[in-house]
């Protein structure tokens, strides 16, 4: 193995061989104006709280893709709310964002590849506590990739087992699911594609029911899409992508509907400044934690511009109609409503200031609001959960690398 060699300038990177690795640490504040996702309708003075975190990361590339290629990303984040009610301060916990893999023979015709990654989160409850909820998962995935005669026709089969855990207040959620892939593409242009997918899980639980006496649903999700995707003229792209999907469901309602994936977007002025304007739908279904699943209709824009070689910024608005079906039943004292719906709005507006190769600044406000009439019972304690919230959220930051 070649000498490691430090690139010209910081910022860049060790270089050895033909892998590059980089390191750094990133520092931000926050501030979070509802830090339990409480309803106004619950109590006129919601949790606000802000935040110091910092988070050291090491990453490693391959710099021009080879017989044997590596990757490797780990990032672990301390997050330390600054308040001295217990409440708030408890809070507090370790993020953590590991993952690795080895890829063979991308440029051949046939290549194989491995990946593993490791996730830890530290969430605050849905309501006021001295305990946040961790979880940690981890998935094992390979991927078997066949494509001769210059990647017009490639075919990938893959496979991924993830392991989900749960921290002691909410173990009960704990499972796992096997995941089996198959995606084949016909590259009739450059930067254009057709795609046929399919795709089938299996979802088992640890325990079938949960310590609130709700039931527990395995399921095996089946999806079959095909479609379009890449560029239709140099400036213009597109993704047109349908299908049908199964919720296979165990017991109580299954889901069966069409599955849509479509976006347009324009890449204007400066290409290398990356200035993008899109819009999209995605309609599908999703695992849920008080359902069998929900089925959504999500509506998105969003505008990527840069400003000079050293600025950039950025927006995107969504918003996801969701409708629950196999709803659990209400039992231990948890009365749940046999219908359930909302309106999930989601919005995110960052700046990021590239100052140096080796220092960069960061701005960011996130919206997350939830609208739905929806309350949970918990007869057990005589009080009632208001489903709908409204969470606001502003980050400033600073990245160094070398």
């Amino acid at each position: 193995m070649a000498p490691a060699s430090a690139f010209a300038e910081a910022g860049e990177g060790i270089k050895t061989g033909n892998y590059k690795l980089s390191l750094g640490t990133s520092l931000s504040t926050s501030l979070d104006t509802n830090l339990f996702y409480e309803s106004a309708e619950e109590t006129d003075a919601l949790t606000a709280a802000t935040s110091l975190l910092i988070e050291p990361f090491v990453t490693l590339s391959t710099v021009k893709t080879g017989r044997v290629d590596l990757s490797l990303d780990t990032r672990v984040r301390w997050q330390q709310y600054l308040d001295s009610e217990d409440v708030v301060s408890n809070q507090s916990g370790l993020t953590a964002d590991l993952s690795g893999g080895v890829a063979f023979n991308r440029s051949g015709a046939v290549s194989f590849a491995v990946s593993d990654k490791f996730v830890r989160t530290n969430e605050p409850p849905s309501n006021p506590a001295d305990f946040p909820y961790n979880r940690f998962s981890n998935t094992l995935g390979a991927t078997l990739g066949f494509h001769p005669g210059g990647k017009v026709f490639q075919h990938y089969l893959s496979y991924d087992w993830t392991i989900y855990r749960h921290s002691e207040e909410i173990e009960s959620l704990d499972k796992q699911s096997h995941n089996f892939r198959l995606n084949n593409y016909w590259r009739f242009l450059p930067r254009t594609a057709v795609i046929l997918t399919g795709e089938y899980g299996i979802t088992t639980y640890d325990d079938p029911q949960r310590d609130a006496g709700l039931a527990n649903v395995d399921s095996s999700p089946l999806r079959i899409t095909g479609g379009l995707t890449g560029l239709i003229t140099n400036r213009i792209s597109l993704r047109l992508i349908g299908g049908w999907g199964f919720s296979f469901s165990e017991t109580g309602e299954t889901f069966s509907g069409l599955l849509l994936d479509t976006q347009i977007a324009w890449m204007f002025g400066n290409k290398e400044a990356g200035n993008r304007l899109y819009l999209g739908y995605e309609q599908g279904f999703s695992d849920s934690s008080i359902s069998n699943f929900y089925q959504y209709y999500r509506p998105y824009t969003g505008l990527n511009i840069g400003i000079g070689k050293r600025v950039k910024a950025g927006l995107e608005v969504d918003m996801s109609l969701r409708s629950y079906g196999g709803v659990a039943q209400s039992s231990g004292g948890i009365d749940i409503p046999a219908e359930l719906s909302d309106t999930l709005v989601t919005g995110d507006v960052f700046l990021n200031f590239f100052i140096f190769k080796w220092w960069t600044a960061d701005l960011r406000y996130t919206l997350n609001a939830n609208f739905t009439n929806d309350t949970v019972a918990n007869n057990n304690f005589g009080s009632e959960a208001v489903r709908d919230y409204t969470r606001h959220a502003i980050y400033l930051g600073t990245t160094f690398r070398y």
